[in-house]
């Protein structure tokens, strides 16, 4: 065996060495973690890119509207939503009452789960915020827009 303080490799040698393998193993581990995140690049690209469905708070023509209206809850699709003395609500842009809201409104609902409903029954919710709407043309809004879509998606079939 030979002693290492009699090595054949100098010193000055043995740190270029060092220096070198620090050097390939620096420029393998960058070349790993670029080719991890070229997918995940190229899946946030895809997504911008992406043409994205209308949202409900999006077009005013895609809102729910209001079924009945409660001296401390709104029904809005079947579901139940209790007003709080905290809940914000919002009619035509002005600050509003539960007293100014009416059944046909259209309306946007920010909400918490209050309690989960048992088999068959629907969940009730407490709303935080509500914004309604009571423009008579929005279903006629909606009807065009549906017909624009449709003209679109014919054209780019």
């Amino acid at each position: 065996m030979m002693d290492p303080t009699t090595s054949p490799i100098s010193t000055a040698m043995h740190s270029r060495l060092t220096k070198r393998l620090l050097k390939i193993i620096s420029l393998g581990l960058a070349l790993i973690i670029a080719l991890v995140a070229c997918p995940y690049a190229d899946a946030a690209n895809n997504k911008k890119n992406k043409k994205k469905p209308l949202s409900k708070k999006g077009k005013a023509s895609e809102l729910k509207t209001i079924d009945s209206v409660g001296n401390d809850h709104i029904v809005v699709g079947g579901s139940i939503y209790f007003i709080q003395g905290t809940t914000d609500i919002v009619v035509n842009g002005d600050e509003a009452t539960l007293g100014q809201i009416k059944k046909g409104m259209q309306v946007s609902i920010a909400a918490r789960v209050k309690t989960y409903g048992r088999r068959g029954e629907s969940n009730t919710f407490t709303a935080t915020r509500v914004v309604a709407r009571s423009d008579n043309e929005l279903a006629k809004k909606a009807a065009e827009e549906n017909k624009k879509r449709k003209i679109k998606n014919n054209k780019n079939k």
